[in-house]
């Protein structure tokens, strides 16, 4: 919650020059994207900010993503629950998505 996970950070830190080499962009998927305000924006922009210490994207996309308690390890569904306060649901907008991925072409 609130940082990009530690695999994606490996992916991008191996695969570097590659990534440097071609045309590279980000995207996050979070609940904080459910209200699309510039506060939120802000915010979510930065969780990219270790990823574009070693990449620098061409373009960045924020969505809003889901959350299924059940999904969860007991101590993060506590966590996101009770102190958090996650709304559970399904909050992405694929049309929003898609529009994106086809302005990258």
């Amino acid at each position: 919650m609130g940082n990009v996970t530690p695999e994606i950070k490996k992916f991008v830190e191996s695969n570097k020059v590659q990534l440097e080499s071609i045309p590279t962009a980000y995207f996050i998927v979070c609940l904080s994207m459910k209200d699309d305000t510039p506060e939120n924006r802000e915010k979510v922009a930065e969780y990219l900010t270790p990823l574009r210490t070693l990449v620098q994207p061409f373009a960045e996309g924020y969505f809003a993503g889901k959350m299924d308690y059940s999904r969860l390890k007991r101590f993060d569904r506590f966590v996101a629950k009770r102190l958090v306060k996650a709304p559970e649901g399904d909050f992405r907008e694929w049309n929003k998505i898609r529009e994106w991925a086809e302005e990258l072409l």
